[in-house]
């Protein structure tokens, strides 16, 4: 993780100097989140559209769930769907919308 104060040479450009310039977040399974803060002037909430993420497992959506949900608001907790066995949607405390979507339904 860079930091737009922690950059030698380089000015924030109006960017608060603890604003996060560059983070990179490995998922189990190699996958990856990249994300910045954005210049105050340049802030907008999210709508439109959820972010989501396809865990492997029922045990890693419910960690997911309650690691992205903790201080947001929860629109369905995870539960089991017609096309999941464990499924959620809600905003976390950043305002952004999520979708985990866990393994498809069981067949038994």
């Amino acid at each position: 993780m860079f930091r737009y104060g922690d950059v030698p040479g380089m000015d924030a450009g109006g960017c608060d100097p603890a604003a996060v310039m560059h983070i990179a977040l490995e998922l189990p399974g190699g996958d990856m989140i990249m994300a910045s803060d954005a210049p105050k002037d340049r802030v907008e909430r999210i709508q439109g559209f959820y972010q989501v993420l396809s865990p492997d497992s029922v045990a890693e959506v419910e960690r997911v769930f309650a690691t992205l949900s903790d201080g947001g608001i929860v629109e369905m907790p995870v539960q089991a769907t017609f096309w999941s066995e464990a499924f959620a949607m809600f905003t976390d405390r950043f305002g952004t919308p999520w979708m985990l979507v866990g393994p498809g339904p069981s067949t038994g």
